[in-house]
């Protein structure tokens, strides 16, 4: 559930990507129609590609694309691409000939070279590091990495600092009877972060709507806003020296560098020569001066279109996602199962009879351990004898940090959905079902067969 600006109205996540989704892809095809460019274009013909952060897990993945199934588009019809990746595919195709490419000494990169992507956005920084092979395809060399960090958690700071100053009462009457105000400060926080530079003589102009903040405070405290703070206010700007604002970022930028090396701390990324900065927050003085500062033997690029970086390599992808040659599982991944008790191996808290045999429950049965190169489109097979209920068989689907987890309820390992599987004309007997799993895409996806016939059945992996 997530709450509006005032804490009092709550609506489910899901929800809100759902009808953001829906839209986005209402106003593009209400703008192709306009336009009169394609007569017989509808959301069913259209590939959509949605871009996710490196950092999120096949759960966050698939919650993502459930939202863009409710929202109208065909489940076939929808890509999900990481962002640093897409971003990755865009620089591997910028037109160096074109002046305006090669700030920065930018040479697009050659067969063979190995770099690093780091795609500083809003809410997230996101790693990954490739290898560009002789066909052009791009080689993962690490899993993708990041960490809930970017503009935003400057963002944040910035409305802290706001609300010292105003003072915890005005700052919340704000939010609760004037929300569009409060959005307003928001969005002018966010152009004055922007404009923030290494320059020590600096001082930053936050504008603010004095009139309605006054009145808050000469109800709450009955005296003016003026009166209250000690920074000057000249035309309803707030004046904050540069040293403070600077202060602001150094949470966020100790961040992205602690990210950044510990993205090269992987053998596999010992080799990378260049870093290229993506993402909105990449044209960030602050942050960019910094990783320039701490990584001096690294090339640091940050392309002319960095902020469009991502969505500009999405379309790329979408045309072409067969550009990816591989990826590592970040996760340990399995299944929840009861297989025979072995003394040797199992805990006896977890032994429990079933009719004549004697089962250990809730065991991680490992499909694919994390740090595994899974060339892009290869599957891991399984074939398991199962007794359905009714037509659909049931698996819960699970992931962990560790290499090798035991039990599905150990620390680090969580529920990422249920596998059902629709059998037609099972009768509730025993039956073998083959089940194949593609883990080198940007989503864990899933078909299952019968070992005979070959027949496929329906599968699908549910969030719960």
């Amino acid at each position: 559930m997530i709450e509006d600006v005032r804490g009092i109205v709550k609506i489910s996540a899901e929800k809100i990507f759902m009808y953001t989704i829906k839209a986005i892809t209402d106003a593009l095809i209400e703008q192709i129609r306009k336009a009169k460019l394609y007569t017989s274009t509808n959301k069913e013909n259209i590939r959509w590609v949605i871009t996710v952060p490196a950092i999120w897990d096949d759960r966050s993945k698939l919650f993502m694309r459930q939202c863009a199934i409710l929202a109208g588009l065909q489940p076939l019809q929808i890509f999900i691409a990481l962002e640093p990746e897409a971003a990755s595919i865009f620089c591997n195709n910028l037109a160096t000939e074109r002046p305006e490419n090669i700030a920065d000494g930018f040479i697009k990169p050659t067969e063979g070279t190995k770099y690093m992507v780091v795609d500083i956005g809003g809410g997230t920084t996101d790693i990954t590091v490739h290898e560009k092979l002789e066909n052009g395809m791009l080689k993962e060399l690490t899993k993708s990495s990041g960490k809930g960090i970017g503009g935003t958690t400057v963002d944040k700071a910035f409305l802290e600092m706001i609300q010292d100053k105003l003072t915890e009462p005005v700052f919340n009457s704000l939010k609760k009877e004037n929300p569009v105000v409060f959005l307003d400060l928001r969005k002018d926080l966010e152009e004055a972060k922007k404009s923030v530079t290494e320059e020590d003589s600096d001082i930053l102009d936050i504008p603010m709507n004095y009139s309605a903040i006054n009145s808050i405070s000469k109800r709450q405290y009955n005296t003016s806003i003026s009166k209250q703070i000690t920074d000057i206010i000249i035309d309803e700007n707030l004046q904050v020296d540069n040293e403070t604002i600077k202060d602001l970022f150094k949470s966020t930028t100790d961040g992205v560098l602690t990210t950044i090396e510990n993205a090269l701390q992987f053998d596999e990324a010992n080799e990378v020569s260049m870093i290229l900065l993506v993402g909105g927050f990449s044209n960030c003085e602050i942050i960019e001066h910094a990783i320039r500062n701490r990584f001096e033997n690294k090339r640091i690029i940050v392309p002319v279109d960095a902020g469009t970086a991502v969505m500009q390599g999405a379309v790329m992808y979408g045309h072409k996602p067969e550009v990816i040659y591989n990826r590592i599982t970040k996760y340990t991944y399995g299944i929840g199962a009861q297989i025979p008790f072995d003394n040797k191996k199992h805990d006896p808290s977890r032994k429990f009879v079933q009719g004549k045999n004697v089962l250990c429950g809730k065991v991680f049965d490992i499909i694919v351990s994390r740090d595994h190169n899974i060339p892009r489109y290869s599957n891991l097979s399984r074939n398991y004898c199962i007794i359905p209920k009714g037509n659909k068989h049931q698996s819960c689907i699970y992931i962990s940090d560790k290499s090798c987890p035991k039990y599905i309820d150990e620390a680090n390992c969580r529920k990422i959905g249920t596998l059902e599987i629709t059998l037609p004309n099972t009768k509730d007997r025993k039956r073998s079902i083959e089940v194949h799993y593609f883990f080198g895409d940007t989503s864990l996806k899933i078909r299952a067969y019968d070992p005979e016939s070959r027949q496929e059945f329906e599968s699908t992996v549910v969030i719960d």
